[in-house]
C-alpha cells in the first residue's frame, strides 16, 4: 500500500516531545532550559527518522547550540533500537563497564508507523522500536575499558541492589551482604562484589571491638582476589587500600588508592575513600579536599559515613565545633559517630554534651573502653592516636 504524505517535522516534535519525557522526574526538566529540552528531542526524532528493524542506530556527539540546536555541556548518546529484553540494563552495564558515569537515562517505548522506505511517518503510544538513552557522562582513564564485566546479568542485578542498600543499618547490611555473596556465586571470577563484600567484612571488624582479627584478615583476601580477578575496576583497589589501612600497611594504603583514583578519577566514592585513609594517614586537611571533591562531583552523595569522616578530618585539626555540626548530619547515630561527638564535646569543656554523648556510647556499648576502641583506629602518626584518645578521657568514656 501506498504510503501516506510524509509529515512535516514541525508535525511531529510536539507529540514525540510529550511521549519523549513522559517519564523524566519533572525535577530534572525543570532544571534544563525549555529550548534544550526541545533541541534534544528534535535532534533524537530527526535521528531516528530513518530505522531499518534489526539495525540498530547509535550516536555520540557533544552537542553545540549553532550546530544540533541545543547545548550541553556532558556527552550525548542516542540509540534507536527494535525494543528488546534487558536493553537499558544490558547498555548502562557497558557504560558502567567503560568507567563512565551515567547521569540521566530517557527511556521512552513507542510504536514507529514507517513507510516502504523505512521513513518515520507517525509515532504512537505503545511498544515500540525506538528506544533512546541519553546519557550525560564523565570519562575516566582509558584503561578501565579492560574492566571484566559480570558475565551473569543476575550477578551484576545482585551488586547494584546490594550497593543501593544502607550499610550502616543492621537490616540493610545483612541483607547486602547477602546479595554480594549470591554474586559471588553466580559468577565466581566477577571483582567487584568480591571487593564490596570485603568492605563489609572490614566494618564488621571494626565494629566488633572485643573480636579477633579473622573477619579484617578476611575482607583483606577477598580485596586482593577482587583486584587479581579484575585489575581495572577502581573499586577493587580502593576497598583493597582500606584494608591495608586497617593492617597497618601505610605505604600500601597509599599506593593501592592513587591507583583506585587513576583508574576512574570521576568516581566520588574514590575521592571520599581518599580523603576517609588520609584522616588516618595524618593529612586532615588533604583529607576534607578529597572529601570535598567528590561532593563536586556528586552533589548529592551522603552516605553517613561521608559526614562522619569530615567530622574526625576536623577533631584532627582542633576544629570541634565544626567536626559536631558535620557529625550531627549523620543518622542513624552510631557507636563511632556518639564517641567522635564525645571527644569534641570534651575537648570544648561542654559538660552536658560529653554526658549525653557518654550516655549513647555506654547503651549501644555497655562495655566501651577506649583501649578496645583505639584498637581499631589506624592512626600512622602516634600525636593523632593520642588526641583522640585524650579527647575521650576528657569527656569521660571508661579508659
Amino acid at each position: 500500500m501506498e504510503a501516506r504524505t510524509k509529515p512535516r517535522d514541525s508535525d511531529l516534535i510536539e507529540p514525540f516531545k510529550r511521549l519523549y519525557y513522559a517519564e523524566v522526574d519533572p525535577e530534572e526538566l525543570a532544571a534544563r532550559a525549555a529550548a534544550d529540552l526541545q533541541g534534544a528531542a528534535a535532534a533524537h526524532l530527526a535521528f531516528g527518522k530513518v530505522f531499518s528493524a534489526g539495525q540498530a542506530r547509535i550516536r555520540v556527539y557533544n552537542p553545540v547550540r549553532e550546530q544540533h540546536g541545543w547545548a550541553s555541556t556532558h556527552t550525548v548518546v542516542e540509540i534507536v533500537n527494535d525494543d528488546m529484553p534487558f536493553l537499558v540494563d544490558s547498555v548502562t552495564m557497558e557504560v558502567n563497564r567503560q568507567g563512565l558515569t551515567l547521569h540521566l537515562v530517557i527511556h521512552p517505548v513507542l510504536r514507529i508507523l514507517r513507510d516502504a522506505k523505512q521513513e518515520l511517518l507517525s509515532v504512537d503510544t505503545a511498544t515500540s522500536e525506538l528506544e533512546p538513552l541519553v546519557g550525560r557522562m564523565q570519562v575516566s582513564d582509558v584503561e578501565s575499558v579492560r574492566r571484566r564485566p559480570s558475565v551473569s546479568l543476575a550477578a551484576y542485578q545482585c551488586v547494584l541492589s546490594g550497593n543501593a542498600l544502607p550499610w550502616d543499618d543492621p537490616e540493610g547490611g545483612a541483607q547486602a551482604k547477602r546479595l554480594f555473596e549470591q554474586a559471588i556465586a553466580l559468577d565466581p571470577a566477577y571483582g567487584m562484589p568480591h571487593a564490596l563484600l570485603a568492605a563489609m567484612k572490614v566494618s564488621e571488624w571494626r565494629d566488633d571491638l572485643d573480636g579477633d582479627d579473622a573477619l579484617l584478615d578476611e575482607g583483606h583476601a577477598l580485596a586482593r582476589h577482587a583486584v587479581e580477578l579484575d585489575s581495572n575496576e577502581s573499586t577493587c583497589f580502593s576497598m583493597l587500600a582500606l584494608a591495608c589501612m586497617f593492617q597497618r600497611h601505610f605505604e600500601l594504603t597509599r599506593q593501592y588508592a592513587r591507583r583506585a583514583i587513576e583508574l576512574n578519577p570521576n568516581n566520588q566514592w574514590n575521592q571520599a575513600d581518599m580523603g576517609v585513609m588520609l584522616v588516618y594517614l595524618g593529612e586532615p586537611e588533604e583529607a576534607l579536599e578529597w572529601l570535598g571533591r567528590a561532593r563536586q562531583i556528586d552533589p548529592f552523595f551522603d552516605p553517613p559515613w561521608y559526614f562522619r569522616a569530615i567530622g574526625q578530618a576536623l577533631m584532627n585539626l582542633h576544629r570541634y565545633d565544626e567536626a559536631l555540626a558535620m557529625l550531627e548530619q549523620v543518622t542513624p547515630r552510631s557507636l563511632r559517630v556518639a564517641v567522635l561527638q564525645a571527644g569534641c564535646h570534651g575537648r570544648l569543656h561542654d559538660a552536658a554534651g560529653a554526658a549525653e554523648a557518654v550516655a549513647t556510647v555506654l547503651a549501644l556499648k555497655p562495655g566501651f573502653s577506649i583501649a578496645r576502641f583505639m584498637t581499631r583506629e589506624p592512626f600512622k602518626n602516634p600525636e593523632d592516636a593520642a588526641h583522640l584518645a585524650q579527647s575521650l578521657e576528657l569527656a569521660g568514656l571508661p579508659a
